[in-house]
């Protein structure tokens, strides 16, 4: 069975999905919706298939299966609701909502209609490396904290520094570094750790209004040790992400790039463990919201969603604490 592909969002993001999602006659590119009919038009040019919509009913009321989102954060919440109600399973970019409590409602309308479903793209969470960490963690015994670290300058921050405010530096698009490159950190603490018991953050925000966070310091309590997270989107860092333990430490590229992971028993013992992964990121993704809709699984929808709930209170908790008002 091939799934019919519609798109919210013609970003470079939507591009990568939608080769993704072909790669394997999963999906078929059908439609694409667009505030602005050049830009949808020029996704439907080039993957040579698909109708372009300015009218998010009519794009709705088509023939489509599934529903990508890859629009500003601000709008994820009311495409999704707009999408389920459609009877169309939706795909949503990351972070899933603003606000947690938004949730509640996309989950009624899940429990609501058997037929319909709903993933989070979390990319990270389903590259095999994930597991691979995990199954480190006994090798290093006792958890002792760690270190996420993921700073990479964004293309748009010279636009800021031009006196613009692009989207994703906007509150009132739920921009910003916590709610870009955080939500990474967090889903993989969340995976290999659990939900902390208390989350922090302190936050340098842009100086003009409705200016976001551009960088911050972030700190996961657990029982017995804490998580330390760095991220910034006005700057780029080359620190890897440390998980450190008693009897080693697990090395890896980002906790959004999880191509490479070593263990450190020792300075001079040093092994790369990481398993080969596909040029495409979002391959391992659309493989698995694939089968699970295929295999009508809805446990494991679920099991997903209470993870994108956790996360999404976290990063809501994690805001509060800076005083980031969206």
């Amino acid at each position: 069975m091939t799934y019919k592909l519609g798109v919210i969002g013609t970003s470079w993001i939507t591009s990568q999905f939608v080769e993704a999602a072909q790669e394997k006659n999963q999906f078929s590119l059908t439609a694409v919706y667009s505030r602005h009919l050049e830009s949808g038009q020029r996704l439907v040019d080039e993957f040579g298939q698909g109708t372009a919509f300015t009218d998010l009913e009519q794009f709705l009321s088509s023939d489509i299966d599934v529903v990508y989102i890859a629009s500003p954060n601000s709008l994820h919440f009311s495409q999704t609701k707009a999408a389920l109600l459609h009877r169309k399973n939706v795909i949503c970019e990351k972070p899933a909502v603003a606000d947690p409590a938004q949730l509640n409602e996309i989950k009624e309308i899940l429990e609501a209609d058997s037929e319909i479903f709903y993933f989070e793209a979390q990319r990270n969470l389903y590259d095999p490396n994930i597991n691979i960490i995990k199954d480190l963690q006994e090798q290093i015994g006792t958890i002792d904290g760690a270190s996420l670290t993921y700073m990479k300058r964004s293309s748009k921050f010279g636009a800021v520094e031009k006196g613009e405010l692009p989207n994703v530096f906007s509150t009132e698009f739920a921009g910003g570094a916590l709610y870009d490159l955080g939500v990474y950190a967090v889903a993989f603490a969340v995976e290999q750790f659990g939900k902390p018991q208390k989350a922090f953050y302190d936050a340098k925000m842009l100086d003009i209004d409705h200016g976001s966070d551009i960088f911050g310091l972030g700190l996961l309590k657990y029982p017995d040790f804490s998580v330390e997270i760095k991220i910034g989107k006005s700057v780029t860092s080359y620190a890897p992400t440390e998980i450190y333990g008693e009897k080693g430490t697990i090395i890896i590229t980002n906790p959004a790039d999880l191509t490479e992971v070593k263990l450190a028993r020792s300075s001079k013992e040093i092994e790369n463990l990481s398993l080969p992964t596909q040029s495409n990121p979002l391959s391992y993704e659309a493989n698995s919201f694939y089968w699970t809709m295929y295999r009508n699984d809805r446990i494991q929808m679920f099991e997903q969603f209470e993870k994108t709930i956790a996360v999404s209170r976290i990063l809501k908790e994690m805001r509060d604490c800076a005083g980031i008002v969206f």
